[in-house]
């Protein structure tokens, strides 16, 4: 804890917790407490910049408007790969200080091409919404869901080790499988999906949130080239991941 926001006498303070890096209002430090004014740049430490703003409903809403234009992906409104990459950052440091696992999920639809040729754009971009939508529901809320590109999607997962990380995976493998999409043609369609699995663990301690990734891309590389519809660890013997 490093600060606290409070209200009194009809206006907004904030409160310095004894924080070992200082906290400054508009680039000057406070000692304990001092009031906060609409648009004050908040600054934790040396690196973290906030800026304070009082905002009615419609502006708050239109501002969350902008702010999930931004981290999602518009067509399948997963979080966008610049999203993940910044939520990976976190979530590997975090992993790292308190030494708990952190695993990725890296998933490839398969044979994804042919779709497109065969049925067209559109049937290809609602297989993206209903892969997207079963990725969705299927993951913990605190688990981070994202289109990695093109037909490609990736799933951050705190505090779960290898065994539960394939489990999930099998779980979304089986469900993909089992869907039925209309491609505004007169047949329904059903795709496959392989995945690629890595986790950071004592055992296990990748470098950076990157490699951690590398490492599932190489376990998905080996799921596609052993038979596709498949989940693969990069732990399995087989797969040579970095780390």
């Amino acid at each position: 804890e490093h600060v606290r926001i409070f209200r009194r006498g009809g206006g907004y303070w904030i409160e310095d917790l004894q924080s070992t890096n200082g906290t400054f209002i508009n680039g000057v430090p406070i000692p304990y407490a001092a009031p906060l004014n609409n648009a004050d740049r908040v600054q934790l430490g040396r690196t973290l910049i906030l800026r304070f703003q009082l905002q009615d409903k419609m502006e708050h809403a239109a501002a969350r408007r902008l702010y999930d234009n931004a981290v999602r992906d518009p067509l399948t409104r997963l979080y966008n790969r610049r999203f993940l990459d910044e939520r990976l950052t976190e979530e590997f440091a975090y992993s790292a200080r308190h030494q708990s696992a952190l695993s990725v999920v890296l998933m490839d639809i398969d044979h994804f091409k042919s779709v497109n040729d065969t049925y067209g754009h559109a049937a290809g971009d609602e297989v993206l919404r209903q892969v997207a939508m079963v990725v969705q529901e299927t993951v913990r809320l605190e688990d981070v869901a994202t289109r990695y590109g093109g037909e490609e999607f990736c799933v951050v997962a705190r505090g779960i080790e290898a065994q539960g990380a394939m489990a999930l995976s099998e779980r979304l493998r089986s469900r993909i499988s089992g869907l039925l999409i209309d491609t505004g043609s007169d047949q329904l369609l059903r795709v496959t999906s392989s995945f690629g699995v890595a986790t950071f663990d004592h055992l296990h301690p990748y470098v950076t949130g990157a490699t951690l990734v590398q490492a599932a891309d190489a376990a998905l590389y080996h799921a596609k080239a052993t038979g596709r519809d498949r989940s693969c660890h990069a732990n399995d013997p087989d797969v040579m991941p970095s780390r």
